[in-house]
């Protein structure tokens, strides 16, 4: 959908090939690598790398924004049907929610406003003063910055269509991944689905606002903390390793694949 817009036959089938792709990087970078393998098969495909840092940057932040919606709701569903559900965390996840959505607000900030980039880009220009070789590559950064800007706003100011059905597909993914933990634990000591679903979302979204590359060790914390007290430690640890092999290794493997035959 975010390709599409610069090069009309960019087509599904490349788009769905780039994801895995960026799976493959995920893993073996621990996260830090996604962004770029993701703006480099972009590239590969004809898509500027500004245009596909924007496609990155919008895609991140709508994942970000459906996880900090849908954690929320989770929260206040479960606060609503049972308080006893999250257990002693109940008062710190207020506190979660609040950073998730102070992550959100800060990306699209970045992306948007000029007078925020202008201020990273002085602290920068002040910091490389005694560094001459680093000015040509600031200004490099800052010509980025200002196609990744421009073409951020015109998505949120005059594509909105198009961003409301990748905040949805957004929505759509998480919903496929909260399902993984409902197989395996749904049934055990009587825990039903509408507590597992919500509260797989709570976890993955308090996950997030830990300082983890990846967020590879702080879902399955968090996920063990919420539901061992619910379902017992050998049912929630069978739940993180299913549900760490379906949305990062197996993923990764299909990448792998992508890898060696694009």
């Amino acid at each position: 959908m975010l390709a599409g817009r610069t090069k009309q036959e960019f087509s599904v089938r490349q788009g769905i090939g780039c994801a895995f792709y960026c799976a493959l990087f995920r893993m073996v970078t621990f996260g830090s690598g996604t962004a770029v393998a993701e703006v480099f098969y972009l590239n590969k495909k004809k898509v500027l790398p500004a245009k596909a840092s924007s496609a990155a940057v919008v895609q991140y932040t709508a994942q970000r924004i459906a996880v900090g919606v849908y954690g929320t709701a989770g929260f206040l569903f479960l606060s609503l049907k049972n308080r006893q559900l999250l257990g002693k965390y109940h008062t710190y996840l207020p506190a979660g929610i609040g950073i998730c959505i102070l992550i959100a607000a800060v990306l699209l900030t970045i992306s948007v406003s000029k007078t925020a980039a202008g201020c990273i880009f002085q602290a920068a220009d002040r910091a490389a003063a005694k560094h001459p070789k680093w000015k040509e590559k600031l200004e490099k950064a800052r010509e980025q910055t200002e196609i990744l800007q421009q073409e951020t706003r015109d998505l949120f100011l005059y594509d909105r269509k198009r961003l409301a059905e990748i905040f949805l597909c957004s929505l759509a993914k998480m919903t496929c991944w909260y399902l993984i933990p409902c197989v395996m634990l749904c049934g055990q000591n009587g825990i039903s689905f509408d507590t597992v679903l919500p509260l797989t979302a709570v976890s993955y979204m308090l996950s997030g606002v830990i300082p983890v590359p990846g967020g590879f060790g702080s879902v399955e914390g968090i996920f063990y903390l919420l539901f061992s007290p619910l379902t017992g430690q050998g049912a929630v640890l069978s739940a993180i390793l299913i549900f760490r092999f379906a949305v990062t290794f197996f993923p990764a493997l299909i990448g792998a694949f992508v890898f060696f035959t694009e």
